[in-house]
């Protein structure tokens, strides 16, 4: 699998990063730069420039004389992640329907398409298509800085989800949910937006706790 020079080391990133918050990569997990690098035919440098980036977010830890390894999740670190979002998100998406212009439904709209379509037929997909509907729902308040933080506490959630939900079969209920939470956004009903995410994350992260 090769990948593109001008591109290569946000490349790396993006696709380690999605290995590591899918499970494909489980925590306490040894990163083999070798290995990676030989895998996608590049140098060891984009590789190692990758997982310092991964370090930085939190998604891997290095240890003295031993390498990189997959962090561990914990109860402690959803429940910081989860709380964050609870006190960001519901509010960043009730300003971003209220704001949100015609090309920015269009980009909703095809978010949750893509998000029902993994879900009938790539499932190990799910969890990334998720994370992008829920970031579209918040794209319109153009902030960059809550954006990104917002992604950054997805990728924890996500690793979580993945890891403790998935084989549980909790899709059905999120699914009913996205749909709520869209029709009330598409129609820039902030209040409404605001406590069907809140209720809709707090709902995931309340299943969560039981299967820690």
């Amino acid at each position: 699998m090769g990948i593109h020079v001008q591109t290569v080391s946000e490349q790396v990133y993006r696709l380690l990063r999605d290995r590591l918050v899918s499970g494909t990569l489980s925590p306490h997990d040894a990163i083999r730069q070798e290995a990676i690098a030989a895998e996608l035919g590049v140098s060891k440098i984009p590789v190692r420039e990758a997982l310092i980036r991964l370090q930085n977010e939190g998604l891997v830890v290095l240890e003295a004389n031993r390498g990189f390894f997959v962090s561990p999740l914990s109860l402690e670190e959803a429940e910081d992640a989860y709380g964050l979002r609870l006190t960001m998100e519901p509010q960043a998406a009730a300003i971003a329907a209220m704001r949100a212009t015609p090309e920015d439904r269009l980009a909703v709209t095809a978010a949750l398409d893509r998000l029902q379509q993994a879900a009938e037929s790539d499932r190990s997909e799910v969890g990334r298509y998720n994370r992008l509907f829920h970031l579209s729902l918040v794209q319109p308040v153009r902030k960059p800085v809550t954006i990104s933080f917002i992604e950054r506490l997805h990728l924890i959630s996500e690793r979580n989800v993945c890891e403790h939900l998935v084989a549980a079969g909790s899709e059905d209920r999120a699914h009913q949910e996205h749909l709520v939470m869209y029709d009330a956004w598409m129609s820039g009903k902030g209040d409404e937006v605001a406590q069907l995410v809140y209720d809709h994350i707090n709902a995931t992260f309340e299943e969560l706790k039981d299967h820690y």
